[in-house]
């Protein structure tokens, strides 16, 4: 998922459909507003995995890759870094920007396609979701593995900058993004 539009709309979507789908998301200190929203999604059905910047657990990503293995749609920002977390560098619009990697190794590690979406509202109060046909990531060898995750990502950098080029509005992303040009 990236920031947006709005992504609590689609996971309440997918989740009407019958799809099981757990939601990586960050925890903020003294979070009230989305601390709401966070147990509103976890009430419908949507688990919802929490971490705040300090606090990274790998049983938090075993939890993800099982969840995934068992067939259910695991969501991961694509656009945000959260704390140290490792990246990748991409080319965006013509500068460089870290990107996580985590979205593309799952994706690698379980053979789950990757899929990138965008939600997004053309019309006040009318909204639309945009899914990218699944990929997979694959790497024949140990030694391709790096490769394949950062095509990965540059597909996906790709696929955020003609989305966010036709919908400036909908993006939301309050911390610095862009990097030195290229």
């Amino acid at each position: 998922m990236s920031h947006i539009g709005n992504w609590e709309l689609a996971a309440q979507m997918l989740n009407r459909k019958g799809l099981p789908i757990m939601l990586y998301l960050g925890a903020k200190h003294k979070e009230q507003v989305e601390g709401i929203q966070k147990n509103k999604l976890a009430k419908s059905g949507i688990r919802i995995v929490a971490t705040s910047e300090s606090e990274k657990s790998p049983f938090a990503l075993l939890e993800g890759i099982n969840f995934l293995r068992e067939g259910g749609i695991v969501s991961m920002t694509g656009d945000r870094l959260w704390g140290e977390q490792s990246h990748v560098v991409v080319d965006f619009l013509g500068h460089e920007a870290k990107l996580p990697d985590t979205p593309h190794l799952f994706a690698l590690m379980t053979g789950a396609p990757l899929l990138t979406f965008f939600v997004y509202s053309d019309i006040a109060g009318t909204y639309h979701i945009k899914v990218s046909p699944g990929r997979k990531v694959f790497a024949a060898t140990r030694a391709e593995r790096k490769k394949a995750v950062q095509e990965s990502a540059q597909i996906y950098a790709d696929d955020l900058a003609r989305f966010a080029s036709a919908h400036p509005f909908e993006w939301h992303h309050f911390e610095p993004f862009l990097g030195k040009k290229n």
